[in-house]
């Protein structure tokens, strides 16, 4: 993985769920609940932020 996008809230439908995105060659490659254990070069800490992935 590139990048780990950890805690990002995320819409879904009218509401949100918290979830870490994880990022390989520049695009999303999944979502899961705890990326423990995940390698990454870059981990991004988004606790209480609401990331749209189409912005990212």
């Amino acid at each position: 993985m590139d990048v780990i996008l950890k805690q990002a809230q995320i819409p879904q439908g009218n509401r949100r769920v918290r979830a870490d995105i994880l990022v390989a060659d520049g695009k999303i490659a999944g979502y899961v609940n705890d990326s423990t254990g995940v390698v990454a070069k870059t981990t991004i800490d988004c606790q209480g932020y609401l990331v749209l992935p189409g912005a990212i």
